[in-house]
């Protein structure tokens, strides 16, 4: 993978028009989306940062009164959660929109019916028309690289219209393409059939043709934290890590054999006790007959120390200042010892995502589909009004969705990860004892009694005992 000048100043230099195709190219190699999807999936912190990103743009998803079923059985909010995953990896997403025919007021009007987000690495823009109109958005697979494909579907193209919900516009788009397929009818109802349908192109920095990935600016250090993993595992399957070598020197072969298996069996905890006696022959030097020798490791983790960090910050910078404790939970100690902590991390970054999911919720107003992301706080509030025989006393709005949210929570790999990270940094004295009992309560749902026996009983020192 190449380093890129990544200068915005640069973007509509790198943008060719390629005559040739009559599209415009994303990128100088006209594969810039497919080179920050790879960038960021290769990257542990990129892929945690995209994972976090979408989740905290898409909330709870959208109410179940506003969340349409479609024909094929699939849902509104499954197409949402598609241009979200698309806006937080491309900072756009080409949503294409068929019509369907409605009747108000005795007069037909067009509305759109379907919308469902493109492969955005396939959709090019084509050049805008002598009258100045919008290019038509080009359909096809544009990677080069790709072996999988046969020369026809490498050759394999769809046009579809620029979004403009201009009932006569969207009349003359179906009648043309009516005209294409050589339907002979007049009726609305057979044209619209033929209709290939629109693509709005949401671009979140329209200043430029292609939207450039909020991403772009850590290109690098994404495929530098990529490089660095590569290091690691490559040192750990060749390299030395630490062996152990055994010589001898003048003994007879049922003796050399002897030695061979008996040191086997010093191997693994089970054989790290015990007193071993090898009985030679009269020798000046030991040495000169048994010798262990410990071969130093090659691989340093330190090495990195302070690249990784950095790396890391970038990263996470780039996705709209996501916080580390919410991207990580190692990060400083688990919620940095308060719930309250992570209660803020989470209302900060949800309100640093507002600008995308505003944008993301216009769009599809304007293609008919009226909704608000929910908040993902939203119902989920805990409180802790006292406690009875070691009991938390839970108020009512701890419903009964919220005990089901704890239990899974308990039962899954992170909330198990987050109990290790609590027992972590209690252990490392980074949270105090009450700090981390009042996170198991009110996170998790443990009682007193359990979260104190996770943790332990409290150090007491000597010069907390008075008489």
């Amino acid at each position: 993978m190449k380093v890129r000048a990544t200068l915005i100043e640069l973007w509509k230099k790198i943008t060719p028009y390629k005559e040739s195709e009559k599209v415009f190219w994303n990128g100088e190699n006209n594969m810039y989306s497919e080179e920050m999807e790879l960038a960021i999936g290769n990257s542990p912190t990129g892929a945690r940062a995209k994972e976090m990103f979408s989740k905290f743009i898409y909330g709870k998803g959208i109410n179940e009164e506003f969340n349409v079923k479609f024909e094929d059985d699939s849902f509104l909010s499954e197409k949402a959660k598609d241009v979200v995953d698309d806006v937080v990896i491309q900072n756009g997403a080409f949503i294409h929109t068929t019509y369907g025919i409605e009747v108000i007021n005795d007069e037909i009007i067009f509305l759109p019916k379907k919308p469902k987000s493109l492969d955005y690495n396939k959709c090019r823009i084509s050049m805008p028309d002598d009258e100045g109109n919008e290019g038509m958005i080009l359909y096809k697979n544009y990677n080069k690289f790709d072996r999988t494909l046969t020369k026809k579907e490498k050759d394999y193209k769809k046009k579809y219209y620029p979004f403009n919900s201009n009932q006569e516009i969207v009349k003359a788009q179906i009648k043309a393409d009516a005209k294409l397929a050589k339907y002979k009818g007049e009726d609305w109802a057979g044209m619209i059939k033929h209709y290939r349908g629109q693509v709005m192109y949401l671009n979140l920095t329209p200043k430029f043709r292609y939207s450039i990935s909020k991403f772009d600016s850590v290109y690098n250090d994404l495929d530098t934290e990529f490089r660095v993993g590569i290091y690691f595992n490559a040192n750990t399957r060749g390299g030395f890590l630490g062996k152990t070598a055994i010589l001898t020197q003048g003994l007879d072969e049922e003796a050399s054999t002897q030695i061979k298996e008996d040191i086997s069996n010093w191997l693994g905890a089970e054989g790290s006790s015990g007193v071993y006696h090898l009985d030679v022959e009269q020798i000046g030097n030991l040495d000169d007959v048994l010798k262990v020798i410990q071969v130093p490791s090659q691989f340093n983790d330190k090495q990195f120390a302070l690249l990784i960090p950095q790396l890391r910050r970038n990263i996470l910078g780039a996705a709209n200042n996501l916080p580390e404790g919410l991207a990580f939970s190692d990060a400083g100690g688990l919620f940095a010892g308060s719930g309250e902590s992570y209660i803020q991390m989470k209302n900060f970054y949800w309100e640093q995502c507002e600008w995308e999911r505003q944008k993301i919720e216009e769009a599809f107003y304007k293609l008919g589909f009226d909704f608000n992301f929910l908040d993902l706080d939203e119902e989920e509030e805990i409180i802790n009004t006292g406690q009875v025989n070691d009991q938390v006393e839970l108020s009512p709005e701890a419903n009964e969705e919220t005990l089901k949210a704890q239990a899974g929570l308990r039962g899954s790999v992170g909330g198990v990860q987050g109990i290790l990270g609590i027992q972590s940094s209690y252990a490392n004295k980074t949270t105090d004892f009450e700090s981390a009992i009042t996170i198991f309560m009110e996170i998790y749902g443990f009682t007193r009694e359990v979260s104190s026996a996770l943790l332990g009983k409290p150090e007491i020192n000597d010069a907390d005992i008075t008489n």
